[in-house]
């Protein structure tokens, strides 16, 4: 998952840095960010142009049982 955070914790946009192989499961990834605005502010030291960009792994495991 890729997004870009601005200085209050709002996203300004998101993608999937790559799929899982599952189109469901990227879409439950993408749904996930959008809800989980507004995300924890950066630190401002951290800012570039007043946001963040973040590269984050989502790892899912699919056990059947």
């Amino acid at each position: 998952m890729r997004f870009v955070v601005d200085g209050e914790g709002k996203i300004l946009s998101y993608s999937l840095a790559g799929g899982s192989g599952s189109a469901a499961l990227d879409r439950a990834t993408l749904e996930m960010i959008r809800k989980a605005q507004p995300v924890p502010a950066p630190p401002r030291e951290l800012l570039n142009n007043g946001s963040i960009e973040v590269v984050a792994p989502f790892v899912y495991s699919l056990d059947k049982r």
